[in-house]
């Protein structure tokens, strides 16, 4: 789906913006990590990968939030999923960076390969390329598989009330 709303919009429109995902992912790693590692007094591998999971982003989060905005009305860029995805890589490639600081000397082709070949980056990554390749038309065949299904976040968006203060 962000593959194809991707395909719509220049790249370098998207640039500036993007850049700015990269760096916030890359920020909020650095910046938990001292914070669990020293005053929180975890384990350097458990402080780097909750830190990495601060600077990434979970699918079902970002699902259950666009579908509380389309539920209220307001309208988002398709492209955020391309941010979802930007989001991932960077955090996780520092968490595992952060993780394995006093480990040696980091072997970068092996650590790129374990970051880059996870289930959760192949999975985003791929169907957003063959959604930008593919494009609105191309994709066409597929609707029922992947926009056509009932969509649980959806059905627990719409079953939710909104909270009403005094």
């Amino acid at each position: 789906k962000g593959g194809v709303e991707l395909s719509r919009y220049a790249l370098t429109d998207l640039l500036g913006q993007a850049l700015i995902v990269v760096l916030v992912a890359t920020l909020i790693p650095l910046a938990a990590f001292p914070i669990l590692h020293r005053f929180g007094r975890l384990a350097r591998a458990d402080a780097a990968s909750i830190a990495a999971h601060y600077g990434s982003v979970s699918v079902v989060t970002y699902a259950v939030a666009a579908s509380f905005l389309a539920r209220i009305g307001e309208s988002a860029e398709g492209y955020m999923v391309v941010f979802l995805v930007l989001l991932e890589f960077p955090a996780l490639l520092i968490g595992v960076i952060l993780a394995r600081r006093t480990a040696g000397a980091t072997r970068w082709g092996p650590l790129l390969h374990e970051v880059l070949s996870g289930k959760s980056i192949v999975l985003l990554v791929g169907g957003l390329l063959i959604g930008w390749v593919a494009g609105g038309e191309g994709i066409k065949p597929l609707d029922k598989l992947f926009f056509d299904l009932l969509n649980p976040c959806a059905i627990v968006i719409n079953q939710l009330q909104p909270i009403e203060f005094a």
